[in-house]
């Protein structure tokens, strides 16, 4: 995968200095490099559907459901102060049909 950074970063110069850092979601980390410390990646990690982390925007209000944001909408329902839903995931491989993956949700 190539990196979009292009200049080194400045927990690597640290690093080569001998100062551990601790690097938490900052955008353009993935894929991470090896230095001389710790690193989660934040944006532009693919997700388990292969896109840059999509995301889901669950509403009681169809109106809101225009796409005009971007990201995958569900309008939901509101039933004696619960909402039951999914969490939608990628293609189930292990079923000859396929089909998406999904893990309920319910919100109280």
């Amino acid at each position: 995968m190539k990196l979009l950074r292009k200049s080194k970063p400045f927990w690597t110069i640290l690093g080569e200095n001998g100062v551990f850092s601790s690097v938490i979601r900052v955008p353009m980390t993935f894929p991470p490099e090896k230095f001389h410390g710790v690193l989660l990646s934040g944006m532009c990690v693919p997700d388990l559907k292969g896109s840059q982390g999509m995301f889901s925007f669950y509403t009681t209000n169809g109106a809101d459901v225009k796409n005009e944001t971007g990201g995958v909408h569900y309008p939901v329902t509101l039933k004696n102060n619960t909402i039951d839903t999914y969490i939608s995931g990628p293609e189930n491989t292990l079923l000859k049909k396929g089909g998406e993956l999904k893990v309920p949700l319910s919100i109280k």
